[in-house]
This record gives structure tokens, C-alpha cells and sequence, in this order.
């Protein structure tokens, strides 16, 4: 099985090691009893908007996601994050998530 991790900084591990994509790949193996390849392809601050971007111009990352089985995404926390405490920046990324969501 080949699953790839997409994301931010917690995709990568950041805080936690090893992150959540080399525990999911490791338990789904055990319960599937055979192994599954992770592909780890997160980026410490990536955004939303980087995301899509990479997926429409990243041919490696293209091939990744066309080849997975399992594709688990944790995005969205550095839109917010890179706001700080300026609410009607917060506000804006919380009205352009949905439609940077369907852009991914």
C-alpha cells in the first residue's frame, strides 16, 4: 500500500517524532498485515495556497498523489498562524478557507 502524508509543520514531525504519517503507515500495516509505504511530503510553513500550488506545478508531488493508495492532508493552521493576533486577517482566512480547501 503506498500512502503519501500531505501538510504543514505536523505532517513533517515537528514536535513529534516520529509525526503522525510514520504512526499511521505503521499501524494500518498492522492491521492490514502488510506493509505500506509512507511518502512523507510535508513542508514546516506551508500554507493552503502552497499546497495547491505544489500539487498543480510539482510534477514529483503530482506522481506521489496519482500513485497513492491513502492520502491524508493536515493543512490550514499556518493560514491562520501567520496572522498573529490581527483579527480581521484571521477573519479573511477563515472566509477563504473553504474555497482554498477546493483548490487543493
Amino acid at each position: 500500500m503506498r500512502y503519501v502524508a500531505l501538510g504543514d509543520s505536523l505532517t513533517v514531525g515537528v514536535g513529534s517524532c516520529p509525526g503522525y504519517p510514520a504512526r499511521v503507515a505503521a499501524g494500518l500495516g498492522r492491521r492490514l498485515g502488510r506493509p505500506v509505504r509512507c511518502a512523507n511530503r510535508g513542508r514546516i510553513r506551508m500554507t493552503s495556497v502552497d499546497l495547491a500550488r505544489a500539487l498543480r506545478g510539482d510534477p514529483g508531488l503530482q506522481s506521489a498523489v496519482a500513485g497513492a493508495d491513502l492520502i491524508t492532508l493536515c493543512i490550514g493552521g499556518n493560514d491562520l498562524l501567520r496572522c498573529g493576533r490581527d483579527e480581521i486577517c484571521l477573519e479573511r482566512s477563515v472566509r477563504a478557507f473553504p474555497r482554498r480547501w477546493e483548490a487543493v
